[in-house]
């Protein structure tokens, strides 16, 4: 209600005689004075008040007129009401509680220093009820973790994984409401509650053109931009243009901070964690990621993905149990007419259907339907052949250590084997190789989801997934052998075949629960499944017209040696989840509920056996392992106010037949600042315990030419071992100097004091008693970790720019008591410096481009990683002078730069949309080393390190259509 106003125009008397009485009539009954006191660094106004039973409405205008206080109400708010006050010396605050008091009436202070009158939800009667959902407006998929903010709704509501939300107690009225989600515009209405009812809505947002910094609703400070400080998204977009020739998917991670996806195999590190210390979830269900293949295939499809959401350290006890965090994948959805988006990129080409029918105020549907497919035997960029064949290339230093005994048939090769460290140059010297890849790079998934709403209030959500994937090679090599050796050669060929297939499938079921619940309740299963074949072809022949780089001919007299071997792993995981969200009072959002899962895996893979003065043996492991477990998890979200929150949740987990029940407890709090020395902030700190219950191993490959340089499977914990487990300290700043300025603070503390690592050292100093490991215990082994590290992020944005700056330090280090003397070492996936510069900008309409770069400093472990952990274990494997292997942080790895740059146009051609697209992925190729291999130097006698390339330049051209 605006303040009076008075004209003083002294042309007009009459006007002004008017005014005056009226200003009298309205003081009857009221008299207020004031003054002033001094408090702190500032004056404070303090006002006497005598109001003696008169109107509401008159001792409120009164108010506004003598004390110039912004005060704003609706007339029918305060129509029949009358107030009794008297207050002396008290600041305005407390006026407002007098003059209110017994008038079933209550203000709110927004952020401008606006008074807001508001019905006081405590006050007696019949209360009301609000339950919605938010919505995409376009797609018609509900937002989880939206904030929804009524008036007088102490810390509001965000909603869940449906886009519902509830408020329950709620005074007849009518209410102010804000809904806000990142990369969507706000929005701000008013609705009605009527007594004893319950009043549904159903909120469409729009989204931004751009994704925009958190937003702070203008005189109602109802975003609260904590939220965003636990978790971090990517849209479909982000998804979609992620700088690869196949479009990995996990590349559009790269650019959140404290999130780094390895350049070479593409794999994500949370925080300091391995790459499997968090999980990955698609729809709700658990997703095994294979190691992508070069570096390029991710397992979806870029289509099929409407968002990712990465949870880091300290993440709500509702997500599940992982050591590092979680990556949430949700499939995207059809809105509108039905629609085809295709794409052909160097790689692959990708399909999208989508579309939606029926009414959506009552049954409606929405699917889509998304499948990509290699045509790497069409063609192929010729880099990245390149590129392959390098990576494939055996290793000649490997291949002489790690020889099987079996292999050796003479005396002579015998003699080579037992005395390799001792004369090493007699045999290596000169020694050369090559790997031919086959055309066997083939990739396709297929994605479909679909969701029924039957009423507004109840929905069925289903989506699958299927993918698979195979990637192989056939090396053959020569080796030449100097002085007394030149007349001989030893032809080598090798095959190494990696394939892989992953499948998912989830149902759930959500509907709203009276006037204050909703509940969900769904099951999912999800397989996978993979092997990696390797064969081994020894010829001996001798002569001098032989062809160095062939195989020995039939007839020829030559002799073949043949060892193959076949590691796999397949894992299925079945499971069923109920939950409950329930809202008793406005200041609280429980969140309850069960899961029950069934994990099973078995694997069978070679594994290095007993050392003795001969090269390494091997074992075979063959282990099947399952366990059921149950999982209860409560967590309350606690409005202590319109901006501070308090979240507190526990997790209990049971395995199987143990007595045991591992508690995991958890606390956030929250705390959004309207104001501030540099305009509005947002803080969140939290604490808890992790555990995991399914673990990921990657197992260096054994084979000195394995197209990938580890084997990757998963074990559910069995054995009676206990989970690993993880402490977490975390806090987070983020502040918002100006509507296109953000700055943003992170750190985080995890100490780890009980980790499942490879058993290296002993399985190297341990006899093989038993044809085969088949106990988890046999051959896995018990550590100790911790990480910190902090990082800063600045973000300017703009409707044409966004511009992004940040820089990451990092320490992670790991102790496992049979290795490297039990010291304390970095871990060898830890970066402890990491620099990022980012830009995307619109120059022109339908243009848009991009360019990123992202530099890694001080990475160590340079080796391959089989070098370590096979060479290392034993004394007489550490030294190839001048290196020992028994000191990794002595091997560093020179600075890593990526840069990529990516320009699009797009426009309408009659009934289609085109885009097409030149992307320049890894410019700076040539700088860059994953790792180092040995070879022998005769001339210095001493060992030299060959560098092994990380991903090369492609460029590519890709072309969307969308009708």
């Amino acid at each position: 209600m605006p303040q009076p106003a008075f004209d003083h125009s002294y042309g007009q008397p009459g006007r002004w005689a008017a005014c005056l009485l009226a200003g009298l009539i309205l003081s009857a009954g009221i008299s207020i004075s004031a003054r002033a006191q001094s408090a702190g660094a500032g004056t404070v106004r303090l006002h006497t008040v005598n109001a003696l039973h008169i109107p509401l409405a008159n001792a409120l205008e009164t108010l506004i007129a003598q004390t110039n206080v912004n005060l704003v109400y609706e007339s029918d708010l305060v129509a029949g009401k009358e107030t009794y006050c008297q207050i002396e010396a008290a600041p305005i605050e407390q006026v407002l509680a007098c003059l209110l008091r017994d008038t079933g009436l209550d203000y709110l202070r927004l952020s401008s220093g606006t008074y807001v009158l508001i019905a006081d939800s405590k006050a007696a009667g019949d209360f009301g009820a609000l339950t919605g959902q938010v919505v995409d407006a376009n797609t018609g998929e509900p937002l989880s973790d939206a904030h929804v903010l009524l008036a007088d709704a102490s810390g509001g509501a965000v909603t869940n994984q449906a886009g519902r939300f509830a408020f329950n107690r709620l005074k007849p009225g009518r209410y102010p409401i804000a809904i806000s989600y990142v990369g969507y515009r706000h929005t701000v209405d008013t609705l009605s509650v009527e007594a004893g009812g319950s009043t549904a809505i159903r909120i469409a947002l729009e989204e931004e053109a751009i994704i925009t910094a958190p937003i702070v609703v203008s005189d109602m400070n109802w975003r609260l931009p904590s939220e965003s400080l636990q978790e971090t998204e990517r849209d479909a977009k982000a998804i979609a243009d992620a700088p690869s020739a196949g479009g990995d998917v996990t590349r559009s991670l790269n650019t959140i901070i404290g999130i780094r996806v390895g350049d070479a195999m593409a794999d994500v590190h949370v925080q300091g964690g391995e790459a499997g210390d968090h999980a990955y979830v698609l729809d709700g269900a658990p997703i095994f990621i294979p190691i992508p293949n070069g570096g390029v295939i991710g397992p979806f499809s870029p289509f099929a993905l409407g968002r990712l959401t990465v949870r880091k350290a300290g993440y709500s006890v509702r997500y599940g149990s992982n050591l590092a965090g979680v990556i949430e994948a949700e499939h995207a959805l059809g809105g509108g007419p039905a629609a085809l988006t295709v794409q052909a990129d160097p790689l692959s080409l990708n399909a999208r259907w989508k579309g939606q029918w029926g009414d959506r105020n009552g049954l409606h549907a929405s699917w889509m339907l998304a499948g990509r497919k290699s045509i790497w035997n069409v063609i192929h960029p010729a880099s990245l052949e390149s590129h392959f064949s390098q990576w494939s290339a055996p290793d000649l230093f490997l291949l002489d250590t790690l020889t099987p005994a079996s292999l050796v048939e003479t005396e002579e090769q015998g003699e080579h084997q037992n005395t390799f460290r001792l004369l090493p140059d007699s045999l290596t010297a000169g020694r050369s190789s090559e790997a031919r890849i086959r055309d066997d790079f083939n990739f396709g998934d297929l994605h479909g989801a679909m969701r029924v709403a039957f009423t507004p209030s109840k929905s069925l959500y289903a989506s699958f997934y299927r993918g698979s994937n195979t990637f192989g090679n056939v090396d053959a090599i020569a080796q030449s052998f100097a002085g007394e050796h030149a007349r001989n050669t030893t032809p080598l060929q090798f095959e190494s075949v990696y394939r892989w297939s992953n499948a998912m499938g989830q149902v759930r079921y959500e509907s709203v629960i009276g006037k204050a619940a909703f509940a969900s309740v769904g099951g999912w299963v999800s397989r996978f499944d993979l092997s990696q074949y390797f064969e081994r072809n020894y010829g001996e022949y001798g002569g001098d017209d032989e062809e160095e780089d062939d195989a020995p001919a039939p007839g020829s007299g030559a002799t073949w040696t043949h060892a193959a071997t076949n590691d796999v792993n397949t894992i299925d995981e079945f499971g069923m989840r109920a939950e409950v969200n329930y809202s008793p009072v406005s200041s609280h959002f429980i969140t309850a509920g069960i899961e029950n899962r069934f994990s099973s895996s078995a694997f069978a893979l070679e594994l290095p056996g007993a050392r003795g003065p001969n090269p390494i043996s091997r074992g075979r492991a063959l282990i099947q392992s399952d366990h059921q477990r149950s999982s209860l998890y409560a967590e309350d979200l606690i409005g202590l106010g319109l901006r501070t929150h308090l979240e507190v949740g526990i997790r209990l987990t049971h395995l199987g037949n143990e007595a045991t029940v591992y508690a995991e407890p958890r606390a956030a709090l929250r705390y959004d600042a309207a104001e501030g020395p540099l305009g509005p902030w947002a803080f969140r700190s939290a604490v808890g315990i992790f555990r995991q219950f399914v673990n990921q191993y990657d197992v260096a490959a054994i084979d000195v030419n394995a197209v990938l340089p580890y084997m990757r499977f998963w074990l559910p914990v069995d054995d009676g071992l206990r989970p690993p487990k993880a402490y977490h300290a975390t806090a987070a700043l983020l502040l918002m100097p100006a509507p296109t300025w953000q700055v943003r603070f992170e750190s985080y503390y995890k100490n780890q004091p009980h980790q499942l690592v490879i058993d290296y050292a002993g399985l190297a100093q341990n006899t093989i008693n038993t044809p085969y490991w088949s106990r988890q215990g046999e051959i896995l082994t018990g550590a100790r970790g911790f990480a910190y590290g902090a990082a800063v992020s600045i973000e300017k944005k703009t409707d044409h720019l966004v511009a992004a700056a940040s820089y990451e330090y990092s320490v992670a280090k790991q102790q496992i008591a049979n290795r490297f003397g039990g010291a304390w070492l970095p871990t060898s996936w830890n970066v402890p410096h990491r620099v990022t510069l980012s830009m995307d900008a619109t120059p022109a309409p339908n243009w848009t481009t991009s360019i990123r770069w992202q530099a890694s400093i001080g990475r160590l472990w340079a080796f391959r990683e089989a070098y370590y952990n096979y060479l290392e274990p034993v004394a007489a494997t550490q030294l190839f002078a001048p290196f020992d292997l028994s000191d990794p942080t002595a091997h560093r790895l020179p600075m890593y730069n990526r840069l990529d740059a990516s320009l699009a146009y797009t426009r309408r051609v009659n009934d289609a949309n085109v885009q097409v697209r030149l992307s320049l992925a890894n410019l700076l190729a040539h700088t860059n080393v994953d790792e180092w291999s040995l070879a022998y130097d005769e001339t210095a006698g001493t060992y030299r390190v060959v560098e092994r390339p990380l991903a090369p330049f492609l460029p590519t051209i890709t072309v969307r259509l969308g009708f």
